[in-house]
């Protein structure tokens, strides 16, 4: 097919040199261009774990703040002198804030980043902590309770984050790592929760060494955040970043009608939050279910402690199987239903001199809950794409809050007054697990994140595989170019080296070939000038004896041989080709 053009021939040249082709051996590594747009590399800074770190050590903070009394709740309520609704407060005001604070966090992290979206909250969990400190006197429950609601209000900023996070910072194949590691160090913050303050207070009167503690940390960890925490990167660090970058700015309204009127979506949110609703009761109401049977505030935190740990250790695993099969679905059911019957071992577990099994059930439980979190977190991610990430995680943690703050009511009201037996309030729990697998069955696995990935990583295979062409196309004509065979390097474009050869026009190629040599003049005398005729007469020529002149026809037409190789014509083809060698 005939080329547009000198002007079009031009323009392809230079895109072939501005894209970088290079011959055969030296294209670039087939390993980064899957991580971006071959014309653009996208970098992976290092920065984006200080941020991770950051994040991670805000959610620890804020989970130490919340689950702080709940191990310790004889002992709050007797140094304040409080009634148990009172104390069980302290932990439900976090659940309570977080309903209402969620829509204001999740349009203030899409527009503001995660940059301000990261400082505010964790300055204002200092006052918070702060303002704790300052009501641990017997006398200021109240005091303590503002401190405690202050901190309570930063608790969905940082938990919104980590989807974000994952998002805006890491690469497609470090996503669910990110997102793991941030949504489980809230849960290494409530094993810290429920395995440390018995070890501190042992008494009533060590409380307020508790509060102080608690706000040094939180100050320190602020400092780290104001430090090291940014927006977003100058470089997307994926293709589906870039993508996302590119698009118009979402708008918080059509985000959630477009979540809300996703069926699956919708199904997720009721499964995840009877799920999660579950685990926040159990673990805020774990010392109270077993302290009846005869266990002791520490050895009801090393059970909450042996919760989150045995979950922490084995979500390595679950992480490394979720990078490797993207089986969303088919996981969440399967650790759901597992979470259940451990719950049913837990039911008829609780009896004294038990410890031991006791510990074993309880760590069954953590290693089949603890992953659940950041599993759905990406699946809503997945079915939710392009939504914000901050806006899916927001809603979804939203309904578990909401549903653990109506089972920690309904459970402690469950309690038996005699003896403070909560097997009732454990069936509840159980059957609430339960229940929270039938929804999964109706959500529709399109994973539109994973496709459009896909999509990305074949299209730049598509595109290496056409440049590499490209370049050993390039590669050959300037070996021909150099080697003075101008017919192989000038020969028409093939479909395989078309922006490899196209800038050399057909015309330019023939105009350089080398003209045949003359031949060899004549030894006959040099014929007479043509005499003189009027215009329009035929010409006519002399004899060479002498003869009177005759009319002759016009001599055949001799063959046109073209001028001899002009090296200025391929000068700027030389240039060009030096260029692309060098780049």
């Amino acid at each position: 097919m005939a080329d547009a053009g000198p002007g079009s021939a031009m323009k392809d040249e230079t895109e072939l040199q501005a894209r970088g082709h290079k011959g055969e051996g030296e294209i670039e590594d087939q390993a980064e261009l899957l991580q971006g747009d071959p014309q653009k590399k996208y970098t992976l800074y290092k920065r984006r774990w200080l941020i991770l770190l950051c994040f991670s050590l805000n959610n620890i903070c804020v989970m130490l703040v919340w689950i702080s009394s709940a191990p310790i709740s004889d002992l709050v309520m007797e140094y304040y002198e409080a009634p148990p609704t009172a104390v069980n407060f302290l932990s439900m005001i976090f659940l309570a804030l977080y309903i209402p604070v969620n829509f204001i966090s999740c349009w203030f992290l899409d527009r503001f980043g995660l940059g301000i979206g990261g400082i505010v909250p964790s300055l204002v969990n200092t006052l918070g902590t702060w303002i704790r400190y300052v009501g641990s006197h017997p006398d200021r429950f109240w005091v303590l309770f503002a401190g405690q609601a202050v901190s309570g209000i930063t608790q969905s900023f940082i938990q919104n984050a980590p989807a974000k996070i994952a998002m805006e910072w890491f690469g497609d194949d470090e996503r669910t790592l990110a997102t793991s590691i941030a949504s489980l160090s809230m849960m290494f913050g409530t094993a810290i929760g429920e395995f440390c303050p018995p070890l501190i207070v042992r008494k009533m009167e060590d409380f307020p060494r508790l509060s102080l503690i608690l706000a040094v940390l939180s100050s320190v960890i602020s400092v780290m955040t104001v430090a090291f925490v940014r927006s977003k990167p100058k470089s997307p660090p994926s293709a589906v970043m870039a993508e996302k970058t590119s698009a118009p700015q979402s708008n918080f309204r059509k985000d959630c009608k477009a979540l809300f009127t996703n069926g699956s979506y919708v199904s997720l949110i009721i499964g995840a939050g009877a799920g999660m609703g579950a685990f926040n009761a159990l673990a805020s109401l774990l010392e109270q279910i077993v302290r009846p049977a005869g266990y002791s505030n520490s050895e009801a935190g090393t059970l909450g402690g042996v919760l989150i740990g045995a979950g922490l250790v084995t979500c390595v695993i679950w992480t490394v199987l979720l990078e490797k099969t993207r089986a969303y679905k088919k996981l969440l059911m399967t650790f759901v239903s597992l979470f259940c019957l451990s719950n049913v071992w837990f039911l008829f577990q609780v009896r004294p001199g038990c410890f031991v099994p006791l510990l074993l059930c309880v760590a069954t439980m953590g290693v089949f809950s603890m992953f659940i979190l950041p599993l759905e977190l990406e699946f809503a991610a997945e079915i939710t794409y392009p939504v914000p990430e901050s806006t899916s995680s927001g809603f979804l943690l939203s309904v578990g809050m909401g549903v653990g703050l109506v089972m920690i009511l309904i459970m402690g009201e469950m309690a038996s007054p005699k003896t403070g037996s909560m097997f009732w309030a454990q069936l509840l729990l159980t059957a609430v697990v339960l229940i929270s697998i039938v929804p999964v069955f109706f959500i529709k696995p399109n994973y539109k994140r994973l496709a459009l990935e896909r999509y990305k990583k074949e299209r730049q295979l598509a595109d290496l595989e056409e440049r590499k062409a490209a370049g050993d196309a390039l590669n050959r004509a300037d070996d021909a170019l150099d080697n003075g065979d101008l017919a192989y390097a000038c020969e028409p474009p093939t479909e395989t080296s078309t922006r490899a050869t196209r800038s050399v026009e057909p015309a330019a190629c023939f105009s350089a070939l080398p003209a045949p040599a003359d031949p060899e003049p004549a030894t006959s005398p040099a014929p007479a000038p043509l005499a003189p005729a009027p215009q329009g007469a035929p010409r006519v020529r002399p004899s060479a004896a002498g003869e009177e002149a005759s009319m002759l026809p016009p001599p055949p037409a001799s063959p046109t041989f073209l001028p001899p190789p002009d090296d200025s014509a391929l000068e700027p083809r030389r240039r060009s080709l030096e260029e692309a060698r060098a780049t």
